[in-house]
């Protein structure tokens, strides 16, 4: 994915940022990254880390939850990752909005309803 994107997701973190936003070490960000826990964009700096994956807790960040389980039930749908995050990140007709900005606002089983109809006519 290229910097082209960088408008729709936000600030981009490097690995560094986020183990520090998340109080854990690299290593730890590496293994998230792994497990689809947490994901990269590729751009012309390197990997980088969407913001949007981590939401504000008590004064610090946690992991999105409702991204990754959205990110993992489009990707069970046969998008790839990248494919996945440019879904989640572009306008769409039928929400009236990004799916990222619903799932922010909770509403997690429109988005993924939606994600299979969507996925089902592609």
């Amino acid at each position: 994915m290229s910097d082209q994107y960088r408008d729709a997701t936000g600030r981009l973190m490097t690995r560094a940022e986020v183990a520090g936003a998340l109080g854990v070490d690299e290593r730890r960000i590496r293994n998230l990254i792994r497990s689809h826990d947490l994901f990269v964009i590729q751009t012309e700096d390197g990997p980088r880390i969407p913001e949007f994956a981590l939401e504000c807790e008590g004064g610090g960040y946690a992991l999105n939850p409702a991204l990754r389980g959205t990110i993992t039930h489009l990707m069970d749908l046969g998008l790839t990752e990248a494919e996945a995050i440019e879904w989640l990140t572009a306008p769409n007709v039928e929400l009236g909005t990004s799916p990222l900005a619903l799932l922010h606002a909770g509403h997690i089983h429109t988005v993924r309803r939606v994600a299979i109809s969507t996925t089902l006519e592609g």
